[in-house]
C-alpha cells in the first residue's frame, strides 16, 4: 500500500490561472487516500454503485469490478486505517464483475451480486464469509432477470431484496433468503434500478429508476415485500432527471437522494421526497461551474451529525473541481463543498459513501491513485461515533462495537436506557434511532 495522502484544514485548492479572481475553497475536513488499487496485483476499478459494508470485526468489506487473478473482480477487506487484503478472486463460474458491493447479513456474513458469470453468465447472488469462502446462492437464467448490478438490501423479514436491469427484459425485483431460496416478486420493469434498494421504517422497499416515470426521465418508487410497486415521483427537467443514486431515509422519515441531471442548475440535484410524492430540491448542481461538482451518480448517506453526505462525478473543465467533489447538505438545504478530488488521489467517485461506527466516512473512487486503478478514501469530519442498530425479525438489536467498552457483540438491552448516558455522543440509526 502506498503512503497515505492527507488533505488537512490548511489545504487550499489550487485554481486555474484563468480564474484567479474566483473564491478559493478551504477544507476543514481531513481527506485521506487510504489505498490505491493496482490492477496488476489485485482488484481494481471499484465502479458504481460499489457499496462498502462494515463487518462485526470493525473492518470494511467491498468489491472491485476488475482486476484479481482472473481479471473478473474481487472481494476485499480493509482495516479502518487502510490495510487491504483480497479475500476472494472471481473466476467466472462463481460470478464476474461484482459492482453492487456488499451488505452485512444478520449471520455476520456478507451478501452481494455479480453482473455476469454464473451458470448462464447472466449474473449471480452470493454469500461470502469474512474469511473469504464464497457460496453462490443463485445464478440468473434470463427468465428471472439478468445483470443484477445494484446489489442487495436486507429486509425486515430477514430476506434480501434486489433488482435486475439487463440488456433485455424481464427487468425484475426479487427476494432471496440466506439459504438461497429465490423468488421473483415483480417483473413490470418499473424497478429497473441502478442502486441498491433501501428498506424504509414501514418495512417497504424504496428505490430509483434512472429512466422510469411518466416521462421516462427517472423516478422514485415504493415496492412492498410482496412485490406491489408504486411510483411516488416522476422526474422532469425542472426537478431532476436520471435518478441513478438511490435513496436513503432520514430521521424525519423523508427519503433523500440525488439526480445526475436536470434541476435548477441543469446538472443534477440533491432532493428530499415524501412517500406521498412531495419533492423538494435541496441543492442544484451547475449554478457554480467553477467551485462545485456536477452530475452526482452517488446517492447520499445519513450521518450521525444529522447531515447527508455524497459525491459528484465531475465539474466544468477549467474550474476548480473537474474531478468531482465530496459534499454535505442538511435537510433544510444548507450545502457545503468538503473536498475536491485532484485526480491523483481519486476521481469519478460514483459510489455512495458510508459511515463507519467510528464516525468517519469511507468510500471508493473508480479512477485515480498511483496506479490509476481507483482508490479507497476516508473523510474525517468530526461526526460522532454511534452504535448501528436495526429492527431484525422484530427485535431491536445492535451489530457494532459498544463505544463504552470497545467490545463487539449483540447488545439487546433496551436502547432507550442508553440515551441519557450517551446524549450528544451516540446516535442510533435505522429503525431504533432513540437519540440524535
Amino acid at each position: 500500500m502506498n503512503a497515505l495522502h492527507k488533505v488537512t484544514a490548511t489545504m487550499i485548492l489550487a485554481i486555474s490561472l484563468t480564474f484567479v479572481g474566483s473564491p478559493q475553497p478551504t477544507f476543514a475536513q481531513v481527506y485521506t487516500d487510504l489505498h490505491d488499487f493496482d490492477c496488476a496485483v489485485e482488484g481494481c476499478q471499484p465502479i458504481y454503485p460499489e457499496i462498502l459494508a462494515q463487518g462485526r470485526d470493525g473492518n470494511l468489506y467491498g468489491t472491485t469490478d476488475g482486476g484479481g487473478k482472473a481479471g473478473m473482480g474481487t472481494v476485499f477487506m480493509m482495516t479502518p486505517s487502510g490495510v487491504v487484503t483480497t479475500i476472494h478472486n472471481f473466476s467466472g463460474l462463481d460470478g464476474q464483475n461484482p459492482d453492487g458491493g456488499l451488505v452485512l447479513g444478520t449471520d455476520g456474513n456478507f451478501y452481494g451480486t455479480t453482473r455476469f458469470g454464473g451458470a448462464s453468465n447472466l449474473g449471480t447472488v452470493f454469500k461470502i464469509i469474512p474469511a473469504g469462502v464464497l457460496t453462490t446462492l443463485h445464478s440468473f437464467t434470463g427468465t428471472d432477470g439478468s445483470d443484477p448490478r445494484p446489489g442487495l438490501a436486507l429486509g425486515k423479514s430477514g430476506s434480501f431484496y434486489g433488482t435486475t436491469c439487463g440488456f433485455n427484459p424481464p427487468w425484475t425485483a426479487y427476494a432471496i433468503t440466506a439459504a438461497g431460496v429465490f423468488k421473483t416478486i415483480n417483473s413490470s420493469g418499473a424497478a429497473c434500478s441502478s442502486a441498491p434498494l433501501t428498506v424504509g421504517n414501514d418495512g417497504n422497499l424504496y428505490g430509483t429508476n434512472p429512466s422510469g416515470g411518466t416521462s421516462q426521465l427517472g423516478s422514485v418508487f415504493q415496492l412492498t415485500p410482496a412485490g406491489a410497486l408504486k411510483v411516488i415521483f416522476s422526474g422532469d427537467f425542472a426537478h431532476g432527471t436520471n435518478f441513478v443514486g438511490g435513496v436513503t431515509q432520514g430521521s424525519d422519515g423523508l427519503f433523500y437522494g440525488t439526480t445526475a441531471g436536470g434541476g435548477s442548475g441543469s446538472f443534477g440535484v440533491v432532493y428530499k421526497v415524501t412517500t406521498a410524492g412531495k419533492f423538494t430540491e435541496l441543492h442544484g448542481f451547475g449554478k457554480d461551474l467553477i467551485n462545485d461538482g456536477t452530475g452526482p451518480f452517488a446517492g447520499v448517506v445519513a450521518a450521525s451529525d444529522g447531515k447527508f453526505y455524497g459525491a459528484t462525478t465531475g465539474g466544468e473543465l477549467g474550474g476548480s473541481v473537474p474531478n468531482g467533489n465530496l459534499f454535505s447538505v442538511t435537510s433544510s438545504g444548507t450545502y457545503k463543498l468538503l473536498y475536491a478530488f485532484d485526480g491523483t488521489h481519486g476521481y469519478l467517485a460514483q459510489a455512495t459513501p458510508m459511515q463507519h461506527t467510528n464516525g468517519t466516512l469511507y468510500g471508493v473512487a473508480e479512477g485515480g491513485g498511483a496506479h490509476s486503478g481507483g482508490v479507497i478514501y476516508s473523510l474525517a469530519n468530526g461526526a460522532p461515533a454511534f452504535v448501528s442498530s436495526g429492527d431484525t425479525l422484530g427485535k431491536c438489536r445492535t451489530e457494532r462495537r459498544d463505544p463504552r467498552t470497545g467490545i463487539d457483540g449483540d447488545f439487546r438491552s433496551e436502547l432507550r436506557d442508553w440515551v441519557g448516558e450517551f446524549q450528544g455522543r451516540v446516535r442510533y440509526v435505522h429503525d431504533c434511532h432513540s437519540a440524535k
